[in-house]
């Protein structure tokens, strides 16, 4: 087996390696790699972005006119069509369909 030097991925100082995917001279340099490389992205600045009221209730009117829109959808359709059918023609979640799918045991 031929030894090839090989330059440490954390010091940059050549280091006789065994193996063709030895990346660190020792244990040390690659716990170290690893920790700075985790520092730099904690430091990383996340942008925060608060939803102003407007937003917000703008959201929510979005959402409850989705809801009805299935309802009535679903309401009108729900003797010819498939949960599955409706779920592909609204292109809504197949999940959001069967939560307002009539029980036929109610």
């Amino acid at each position: 087996m031929a030894v090839v030097l090989r330059l440490c991925k954390h010091c940059e100082t050549p280091f006789p390696s065994k193996t063709q995917r030895a990346l660190y001279c020792s244990p040390t340099c690659n716990k170290e790699y690893h920790r700075n490389k985790k520092r730099q992205l904690a430091e990383l600045e996340v942008v925060n972005v608060t939803p102003t009221e407007e937003t917000t209730m703008k959201e929510n009117q979005k959402q409850q006119d989705t809801i009805e829109r299935l309802r009535a959808f679903i309401a009108k359709h729900c003797h010819c069509m498939t949960p599955l059918e409706v779920s592909e023609e609204l292109n809504v979640p197949l999940f959001a369909v069967k939560r307002f799918w009539p029980n036929p045991s109610r």
